[in-house]
């Protein structure tokens, strides 16, 4: 990726550090993370202020982290199997034995058959004794049935849907899991155990995905969907009977106003605007100062040593910052 020269009426420490941390941001949203960590040591040594400097070396690690995931990925190769190879006896070594299997069979079968014929008991003629039908007629009472209509109700799909942008699914429910792939932001998902686990400051959700990959994911990044049960009906009066109808007053009801998030600014210039609640999660942008943003879950998540909101912006990509970031 070619960068455009910059001109000498930008290279303020201020624009230099502006120019190589987006620099950085294309690199990472690009797959390079190696050219990326190296924009970010450049923006490193035009940062002046402590805010600066504490969001460029948390980018950097996070960076590095997937630096080494590629290096152990590239390193690691598939183990070699060895079959063994079992001793087989050869067919031909046994034929005399089977020959005199068989002959054996052939020659115990009609004794066998002999046996079974004087041994097997002869069946007794069985005397039927027919008994003439009654002729006096039977009274049978009419019943009246009446069936009622039950139905029957199918059991709720538990299904959800993915609220962030490259969010991990990883193996087993800790951050030091493997991550089995990145899933997308509103990509549906079927739940198999809802908040089932507590690991390492984070609660775990198993999932499966449409393409049948099962794995675990933090559960703040669920919005779960409950699927209506589907009523079937099992089986309808089989008499009418006459019902009273009453007609009833329908009163409206009262309209209840909807509930709004609340709509703040960010505080700082550059904040990682990030796919989940932590320094490690995946940096989606960085947001400018004053930036108006649409609060959904205020300091709800503690990690790294920070306070996370999650937030939505105006363009409507739902992500995380840190609290301390947000006007209150």
């Amino acid at each position: 990726m070619n960068q455009p020269p910059i001109s000498q009426e930008t290279t303020s420490p201020a624009n230099m550090l502006a120019h190589y941390h987006k620099s950085a941001n294309e690199f990472y949203m690009a797959g390079n993370y190696r050219q990326a960590l190296k924009e970010l040591k450049q923006a490193l040594s035009y940062a002046s202020t402590e805010q600066d400097i504490e969001v460029i070396e948390s980018n950097m690690r996070t960076i590095s982290q997937l630096v080494q995931e590629e290096e152990v990925n590239t390193m690691e190769s598939p183990e070699s199997t060895v079959e063994e190879q079992g001793n087989e006896m050869p067919l031909y070594q046994n034929k005399m034995l089977l020959l005199t299997i068989l002959v054996g069979l052939i020659c115990l079968t009609p004794i066998v058959m002999k046996c079974i014929e004087i041994f097997t008991p002869k069946p007794v003629a069985q005397v039927q004794q027919e008994t003439p039908a009654s002729t006096t007629p039977q009274k049978t009472e009419a019943t009246e049935t009446v069936s009622t209509a039950n139905q029957a109700v199918a059991p709720v799909v538990p299904e959800g849907m993915i609220t962030g942008n490259g969010v991990a699914l990883r193996s087993e429910a800790s951050t030091q899991s493997a991550a089995l792939t990145r899933l997308s932001q509103n990509e549906k998902v079927e739940i198999l155990e809802d908040k089932s686990q507590n690991a390492g400051g984070y609660v775990w959700s198993k999932i499966k995905t449409t393409s049948g990959l099962t794995g675990w994911v933090s559960a703040s990044f669920i919005t779960q969907q409950t699927t209506e049960p589907a009523v079937q009906p099992i089986a309808e009066n089989t008499q009418a009977t006459p019902t009273e109808t009453t007609t009833l007053d329908q009163t409206p009801a009262s309209s209840l106003p909807a509930s709004s998030a609340a709509t703040k600014k960010i505080n700082a210039a550059g904040v990682s605007f990030r796919s989940g609640p932590s320094v490690s999660q995946a940096l989606i942008t960085t947001l400018p100062a004053q930036t108006e943003i649409e609060v959904l879950q205020s300091a709800t998540v503690t990690a790294d040593g920070l306070t996370w909101s999650q937030i939505k912006t105006s363009q409507g990509t739902v992500g995380w910052v840190a609290s301390k970031y947000i006007t209150e």
